[in-house]
C-alpha cells in the first residue's frame, strides 16, 4: 500500500485532496491554474477558512461537484478518517456547510441543494446552494485598459477549462498548450515585435 504525504496551504488546496481522493496529474493544472488566476487578480482566488468552507467556496465559483466525485468522497470516507461533506437523499445529493452561529457560537449545520443558486428555503425546508460571482467574471472585471480584451477572454476560458472540479473533465494538458489563449498571445507579441521593427 502506498501512502502519499500531501503538505500544502488550505487556501491552495485541491478538491481531491479534501474529498479524500487519490490525486493525478490533474492536481498540477489545477495549482497553475490558480497561481495564474491569483498573479492575474493579485488576491487569493479561492479563500476558504477550513476545508468545508473551501468546499463551499469552489462551488460558488466554479458551479456544483458532480455526482460521481461525491460517491468517490463517500467511500473513501469509509475507509479513510475524513469527514463526510455530502449526504445523499433519494438520487440526489445535498452538501453539508457548517458554520458558526454569531451569536451563540454554537455550530450550525446547513444542508443545501446543488441545484439552485436561490438562498431561499425549498418546499422541503432545505436551503438552496447559494452562488457567487463566477471566476470568469471576476478576470474580466479585473482588465485593465492596457489589457487586450480577446487575450483577457481566452485566458478566462482557460482557467475555466483547467478549474473544472472534476478532474476527469479538466481541460487535458496538451490540449490546454493548444488552447486559443496562447494563439491570441503570441499574435499580440509578434504584432509588437513587427511595430518595433518598422520604428
Amino acid at each position: 500500500m502506498i501512502f502519499y504525504v500531501i503538505l500544502l496551504t488550505l487556501v491552495s488546496c485541491r478538491i481531491q485532496i479534501i474529498l479524500g481522493l487519490l490525486p493525478t496529474h490533474a492536481v498540477d493544472l489545477w495549482s497553475l491554474a490558480v497561481t495564474h488566476a491569483e498573479l492575474f487578480l493579485g488576491d487569493v482566488v479561492f479563500r476558504g477558512k477550513s476545508n468545508n468552507d473551501m468546499l463551499y467556496v469552489f462551488m460558488q465559483h466554479l458551479g456544483p461537484i458532480s455526482n460521481r466525485m461525491i460517491r468517490q468522497h463517500l467511500v473513501q470516507c469509509k475507509k479513510l478518517p475524513i469527514p463526510r461533506q455530502f449526504q445523499q437523499e433519494g438520487a440526489t445529493y445535498r452538501f453539508t456547510q457548517l458554520t458558526v452561529d454569531p451569536v451563540t457560537g454554537q455550530a450550525v449545520h446547513n444542508v443545501l441543494s446543488l441545484l439552485s443558486s436561490s438562498t431561499q428555503s425549498n418546499s422541503n425546508g432545505k436551503k438552496k446552494f447559494p452562488g457567487a460571482t463566477p471566476l470568469n467574471r471576476k478576470i474580466l472585471k479585473a482588465k485593465s485598459a492596457s489589457d487586450s480584451r480577446a487575450m483577457v477572454v481566452q485566458f478566462s476560458d482557460l482557467l475555466q477549462k483547467s478549474l473544472a472540479l472534476d478532474p476527469s473533465r479538466r481541460i487535458a494538458l496538451k490540449d490546454a498548450l493548444k488552447h486559443e489563449f496562447f494563439q491570441v498571445a503570441a499574435a499580440g507579441t509578434n504584432a509588437s515585435s513587427g511595430a518595433e521593427t518598422t520604428k
